[in-house]
């Protein structure tokens, strides 16, 4: 924290994770209340995923243009936007179709700039420091979210919509205020004397691109990621219906929100002490295996009314997700090259979020259908198998510890 870059990156990723956190709180929970459907929700849900999927184009830009200008661009837009609609909001009221249209808007914005921030930070801090680094990072999003989910039935019951969407814009601005004074770039003269050719290299980088994520190792860290999130988007989606039904209040909402920040906070410190000693295919699959039970038992202790070990679990599943997302971050900035880190992120986020909108969707039918309960035991219980299924895998198993990974890669370019 000593490094004046790092700094603002952190406290620039911590009010857009801030921004982020309510955003996504204000649309999801507005939406149930206001329509009573959980497939509304699951249509936001939707929309907030349709963005990455054209992240694998935005890659070659993160690489070739100044990081530092795209961070104050994006977060700009964010504070513009979120503008736009705390007006609207004020002069129409709540009106269902325009914050679906808004939705893709945020997101898309909000969504690009963690790649260029992903790019940014090696340049930073030493190799040896990626993990710690990362870690804050990680503590800065579930820090964000903690902070929100716990003040999260005070601040929807006490502001109106529009006043919601003000206050998110200037959390969204002091983000703008820290990434608009960070100085460490991307090499911006090479960038200006390669800027002409800029059009006619951008095919033959995006598939520079492409080819990386195809490699075997690659592939094999990002299948059960693409599983996980599925699994994990129609968990959150189940939340509000599972809550407002059960509690009717958005206190217990919160307070579960906050429970898996908490979680994934001391997971986020904890994961560096953790992926030095356990081999990186056993900390992912007991990783999974940790959350998915403890979702499944967290739902039977609060049908037999034991609270207390309902907030217990659900701060394991947090903790051991928190692990496992730092680990993951840290793999995907050491396997490349430097210069084609923004391409690998953005890629592997298409990868991972191409079948999110389906499952949202999808997601949303089902939690109608069969009710949040049995959802969130079914993805409690889909976890455990994927977690299983890993643990049967000879090559997911033998994969080493992410202290030694950073080899495999330099020579999986030979497939």
């Amino acid at each position: 924290m000593k490094n004046s870059d790092f700094r603002r990156l952190f406290m620039g990723r911590l009010f857009l994770n801030l921004g982020d956190s309510l955003v996504y709180m204000i649309c999801m929970w507005y939406l149930y209340q206001v329509t009573q459907d959980s497939f509304y929700t699951g249509v936001a849900s939707f929309l907030f995923s349709l963005p990455v999927l054209l992240g694998m184009f935005w890659g070659p830009i993160v690489d070739r243009r100044d990081q530092r200008r795209l961070l104050g661009a994006l977060s700009g837009l964010l504070v513009l936007a979120l503008l736009i609609l705390s007006l609207v909001t004020h002069w129409l009221g709540f009106k269902l179709w325009f914050l679906l249209l808004a939705i893709p808007v945020l997101a898309t914005a909000s969504e690009f700039l963690y790649p260029v921030g992903e790019a940014l930070l090696p340049r930073m801090v030493a190799q040896e420091e990626l993990t710690r680094a990362n870690s804050w990072l990680m503590m800065s999003s579930t820090g964000a979210d903690l902070f929100f989910n716990a003040i999260s039935a005070l601040i929807l019951s006490l502001l109106s919509l529009n006043q919601l969407f003000g206050l998110t814009s200037l959390i969204f601005f002091l983000a703008f205020f820290c990434f608009k004074r960070i100085k460490t770039s991307n090499f911006p003269n090479k960038i200006e004397q390669e800027k002409r050719d800029f059009w006619g290299s951008y095919v033959r980088e995006l598939k520079e691109g492409l080819a990386f994520v195809r490699q075997p190792l690659v592939l094999r860290l990002l299948f059960p990621l693409l599983l996980m999130n599925c699994i994990y988007t129609i968990f959150y989606e189940s939340l509000p219906e599972f809550t407002s039904l059960n509690f009717q209040t958005p206190t217990v909402y919160g307070l579960l929100l906050m429970l898996l920040g908490i979680g994934a906070m001391l997971g986020s410190g904890l994961s560096e002490f953790v992926s030095t000693r356990i081999r990186t295919g056993y900390l992912v699959a007991f990783s999974y295996a940790i959350t998915g039970l403890a979702w499944v038992l967290a739902v039977v202790s609060l049908r037999i009314h034991v609270l207390p070990l309902t907030m217990l679990l659900t701060l394991l599943s947090g903790l051991s997700n928190g692990v496992v997302n730092v680990a993951y971050s840290v793999l995907f900035q050491k396997l490349p090259p430097q210069e084609m880190i923004g391409r690998v992120h953005t890629i592997n986020m298409t990868m991972l979020q191409s079948s999110v909108p389906l499952a949202s969707l999808l997601g949303g039918l089902l939690v109608r259908n069969l009710g949040a309960s049995t959802m969130m035991v079914i993805c409690g219980a889909s976890l455990l198998l994927l977690s299983l299924s890993l643990l049967l895998s000879s090559s997911f198993r033998s994969l080493p510890k992410i202290e030694e990974i950073g080899e495999m890669g330099d020579s999986s370019s030979e497939g």
